[in-house]
């Protein structure tokens, strides 16, 4: 089952030198990640310009979320999680 959050909820990622993720900074650690899947999009979205890269990773401690980059604010948020 996954879980979309309503929200995107701001999150802390490390990267390597060609701003790929390592690593989610969250719950008080580092946990290493593997990108599964990486998607580009970009577009109006209602009038509201959107561009965002997103990446589905699984976690060394074994959770598989999606997480994107935003273009406008260069954030990192996590946007769904599954279980």
């Amino acid at each position: 089952m996954s879980r979309l959050l309503s929200t995107p909820r701001p999150l802390r990622v490390a990267t390597d030198d060609y701003g790929k993720p390592v690593a989610l900074l969250w719950r008080g650690r580092r946990d290493p990640v593997t990108v599964g899947n990486h998607w580009r999009l970009e577009g109006d979205w209602w009038r509201q310009r959107i561009a965002r890269e997103y990446y589905r990773l699984l976690t060394k401690s074994g959770i598989v979320c999606t997480v994107y980059r935003d273009g406008g604010d260069g954030g990192w948020y996590l946007e769904k999680m599954l279980d």
